[in-house]
């Protein structure tokens, strides 16, 4: 599911991608401010690297699993490597801060989530601060839902004794034709033209975490705190802290 729809469609969409990141969210912004001066911070899942230069205050690395926006992000002078969330190539105990903005939900199922947020707090020094947003099911524009494919929960029917939460969705991406990267999207497995729409449409896997999910989550990983979960433009904002 991963590889077909999230490592491949963001390969293929890259550059259209990136052409609409550019906002810095809120409750990013209000947590690298915070930062203390010369802080080390890493951004695991930078996308186009839109945060890497938000805290210029901050010694900032990161990278993504997609090749395609790493090249990019290099492109504009930043200091990225390809990385495997689950298994991010840094030392433990390395980092002041860690941001993962919008990549958690794209993990499959449960336990890659957690082997994720894991392997996001090991990176922490004790007393670090970690900030992982995720799409929430409590959207802002409920008709936007509609456009999405939900699927069978890929944790339903487990006999592990973990709560079924949250919603999986394969949500489109839309190229249209005349971008340069939509006709090498029409040759990648997952996408699909339209052409009544005039677009390559791609499908995301996302899993679309409820009110408390997040919560549930952390609470699976030995010493860590919650310091603030909000709810932030159709996303849930959890910042952590780890204790030792």
């Amino acid at each position: 599911m991963e590889r077909d729809h999230v490592h491949g469609v963001y390969d293929s969409i890259a550059g259209h991608f990136s052409a609409t990141r550019f906002a810095i969210w809120p409750e990013v912004r209000r947590f690298l401010d915070a930062m203390p001066e010369h802080s080390i911070v890493a951004d695991i899942g930078c996308g186009n690297g839109k945060y890497l230069g938000a805290a210029k205050h901050c010694c900032v690395v990161g990278g993504d699993l997609s090749f395609e926006l790493v090249q990019l992000c290099r492109s504009r002078g930043h200091d990225v490597v390809q990385l495997d969330c689950v298994r991010p190539p840094y030392r433990k105990d390395l980092f002041d801060c860690v941001i993962s903005i919008a990549v958690l939900h794209h993990m499959s199922t449960f336990e890659r989530r957690l082997a994720a947020m894991t392997s996001i707090v090991k990176l922490l020094r004790p007393g670090g601060l970690a900030l992982i947003t995720v799409w929430a099911l409590e959207q802002e524009e409920a008709k936007k839902v509609k456009k999405w494919k939900e699927l069978e929960h890929a944790d339903a029917g487990n006999d592990k004794g973990v709560a079924v939460l949250g919603k999986d969705y394969l949500v489109p991406w839309n190229v249209p034709f005349h971008r340069p990267e939509a006709a090498k999207a029409g040759k990648a497995e997952s996408g699909k033209i339209d052409e009544m729409k005039g677009t390559v449409v791609f499908e995301r896997f996302y899993h679309v975490f409820q009110e408390g999910e997040l919560e549930y989550l952390v609470n699976y990983i030995p010493d860590i705190s919650i310091v603030r979960c909000v709810y932030d433009r159709s996303n849930w904002c959890i910042t952590v802290q780890r204790d030792r």
